[in-house]
């Protein structure tokens, strides 16, 4: 082998260390300059995760709660009449409400609500679509016209938002006027109350304009004379009790002594939470709520007019 030969192949493999290297290099810098998410992304992208999985957790735990709560009120219904929940037998008063409970008046309000939001959008309904029956539930039925306006329409001023319920109240008195009706049963009941000698009285969040209003198309009255209670003129409107107690007072009851003898009728959550706070014993009118709505809140029997408490209540008379 002569002197090239013998150094040819030492340099040959230096040659080949070197690309063998080289190729290593360009891998390695292949690899880190390959896109990568920074630390920032990363920690984003797992906070996010961790955010989508929580919501989906609460999501499922409203979703039991809901259905919790279905089931209880579903299995109440089928319970309550088995149950000993009935009204007194020697009732010493009793007390309506007067707007959706004497007269199913909630179509003609609703029609004014949804013509009201569609004028003057409310926060509680983005989508602007007009308002359904369910929206209406939830946050106008039964409610006194400032705590109404005040969750519909936060951003107005007190004077603005008085000015836009006096116009829908107007609008609601030239509309109801002509077609409201009793509902079924209230006139035999009138008739029972008043042979048995049982004090009775109104009570309603209505404003007086429309409290006297409806009981004059009703007919009521001469019936009820002087004994209305306003919720806007007590110290609280209901869901608070006070108009209630203040109508025990008014007949001359002990709202603490008096108020388990006492049947109240009442067609919204709000009215019957009110008259379940203050110790009565709460019929549901079904009206305008479905039963579920009101068992919620604590009423102790459920009927779809007067005509169903009357023949119950014979049905507890015969026992």
């Amino acid at each position: 082998m002569d002197v090239v030969a013998v150094f040819e192949m030492p340099l040959l493999l230096v040659l080949l260390l070197l690309n063998n290297y080289t190729l290593h290099c360009l891998c390695v810098l292949k690899y880190h300059q390959s896109p990568k998410k920074p630390k920032k992304l990363e920690r984003r992208r797992r906070r996010d995760l961790l955010q989508q999985n929580t919501t989906k957790q609460t999501t499922k735990e409203k979703n039991r709660e809901e259905k919790e709560k279905k089931v209880f009120c579903s299995l109440m219904m089928r319970v309550l009449p088995t149950m000993v929940l009935k009204p007194p037998s020697n009732p010493k008063a009793f007390l309506f409400d007067i707007d959706g409970t004497l007269c199913d008046s909630d179509p003609v309000h609703f029609e004014c609500f949804q013509e009201l939001i569609l004028k003057v959008p409310s926060v509680r309904n983005p989508s602007r679509k007009p308002i359904d029956h369910d929206f209406f539930r939830k946050h106008i039925a039964g409610g006194s016209n400032p705590i109404i306006f005040n969750n519909l329409y936060p951003d107005l001023s007190e004077e603005e938002r008085e000015r836009m319920w006096t116009e829908k109240e107007k609008e609601y008195r030239r509309r109801a006027i002509t077609s409201l009706r009793r509902l079924n049963g209230l006139s035999e009941l009138m008739s029972q109350i008043d042979a048995e000698k049982i004090p009775k009285i109104a009570v309603t969040n209505a404003p007086r304009e429309n409290a006297d209003m409806m009981l004059k198309a009703l007919q009521l009255d001469v019936w009820f004379k002087e004994l209305v209670v306003l919720g806007g003129e007590c110290g609280h409107a209901k869901p608070h009790p006070q108009p209630y107690i203040d109508g025990l007072r008014l007949l001359g009851l002990d709202p603490i002594e008096d108020a388990k003898d006492c049947i109240v009728f009442e067609d919204s959550p709000s009215g019957a939470t009110a008259a379940v706070a203050a110790g009565c014993f709460v019929v549901g009118v079904m009206t305008s709520q479905k039963a579920e709505h009101l068992l919620e809140v604590g009423v102790h029997m459920t009927v779809k007019d007067f005509e169903e408490f009357n023949s119950k209540r014979r049905e507890y008379k015969s026992r």
